[in-house]
C-alpha cells in the first residue's frame, strides 16, 4: 500500500517524530515558541541602554565612565565603521566569500547544528518556500576578499585583546574573531547564551531587524545562568522567567548595538529581506 503521510502535530518540541500526549513543555526554538514569545511583553531596554553619536563613543568615554551598559548608535557617523550598502545581499556572500565554503547552521526548530556548504544555504535563503528556519551565527571571513569590504569600529578595534596584545611571535596563530557575517530568516532564535571568553560584542544590522532580550549579568542571575545551562530541561525552561529582568531591545536597520561583557541575552530575527 501507498505510504500514509501524518500531519505533524507536537510543533511544540524538538523532536519530530515524538508522539504528542498533550503534556510535554514547549521548548525553546519551535514554532509555537516564537509565536507565543512574540505574543509576551518585556520591560523595554530603554531603561538600561545608552543611546549615544558615534563621536561620543571614544576610549576616553569608557576609560571614564566605564562600559557597564549596552550602547546603541543609531547612526554610523563618527564610528569609523565602514560596511557594504545595504542592497548587499546574501548572494554578494557568496560571492565574496566562496560558496564552497562550509559553514555552520542551525536548525531554529530543533535547536541542532549542522553543516552545509553556503551556495546551498543561500539557495535556502532566497526561496520564499522555506521547509525549515534555518540560522547562520558563526560565520567569520576575516580571510576572505570580504573582509576589505568591511572596517571594524574605531572602538572595536582599541578594545580588542587580539588586536592589541597577541604577540607577533607566538607559536599559536592569531585567531580570527573579528569579523562575524549573521544571516538569519524571519523567526530565527538563538537561546540565551554569553559570548565566548565572556567577550563584548558589537553587531550592526545592515538589512532587516532583530530583536535582543538582554538580562544584567549580575552575580545572581550568573548563577541561575550557570544552574539553568546545566540542566536536563533547559530547552523547556525559559531563563528570562527566572531572573528579576529581562529587558526588549529592538535594533533596527542602521543601528548599532555594542554589549559589554558578560550581558546574557538571545536574539530573535523579525524581519529580513
Amino acid at each position: 500500500p501507498p505510504p500514509l503521510v501524518k500531519k505533524r502535530r507536537n510543533w511544540h518540541r524538538h523532536d519530530y517524530t515524538e508522539q504528542d500526549d498533550g503534556t510535554k513543555p514547549v521548548q525553546a526554538g519551535t514554532r509555537t515558541f516564537v509565536q507565543k514569545l512574540r505574543a509576551r511583553s518585556f520591560p523595554s531596554a530603554d531603561d538600561i541602554i545608552l543611546r549615544m553619536n558615534g563621536t561620543q563613543l571614544t576610549q576616553r568615554y569608557l576609560e571614564k565612565h566605564g562600559f557597564n551598559s549596552p550602547i546603541i548608535v543609531p547612526q554610523m557617523d563618527g564610528l569609523g565603521l565602514r560596511l557594504p550598502p545595504p542592497t548587499f545581499s546574501v548572494m554578494d556572500v557568496e560571492r565574496y566569500v566562496g560558496g564552497d565554503k562550509i559553514i555552520d547552521v542551525i536548525d531554529v526548530a530543533r535547536q541542532a547544528d549542522s553543516k552545509m556548504k553556503l551556495r546551498n544555504f543561500v539557495k535556502y535563503f532566497m526561496n520564499p518556500d522555506r521547509p525549515k528556519v534555518l540560522n547562520v551565527i558563526s560565520l567569520e571571513f576575516s580571510d576572505t576578499k570580504m573582509s576589505e569590504l568591511v572596517k571594524v569600529p574605531d572602538i572595536g578595534k582599541k578594545l580588542s585583546w587580539v588586536e592589541n596584545y597577541w604577540p607577533d611571535d607566538s607559536v599559536f596563530t592569531k585567531p580570527f574573531v573579528q569579523k562575524y557575517c549573521l544571516m538569519g530568516v524571519e523567526d530565527s532564535y538563538t537561546d540565551f547564551h554569553i559570548d565566548f571568553g565572556g567577550t563584548s560584542v558589537w553587531y550592526h544590522v545592515l538589512w532587516g531587524e532583530k530583536i535582543f532580550y538582554l538580562i544584567k549579568p549580575t552575580d545572581e542571575n550568573l548563577a541561575l545562568y550557570e544552574s539553568w545551562s546545566s540542566s536536563v530541561t533547559q530547552s523547556e525552561e525559559f531563563f528570562g522567567d527566572k531572573v528579576d529582568n529581562c529587558y526588549k531591545c529592538v535594533l533596527k536597520q542602521g543601528h548599532t548595538l555594542f554589549l559589554p561583557t558578560g550581558n546574557l541575552g538571545y536574539d530573535l530575527t523579525i524581519r529580513n529581506r
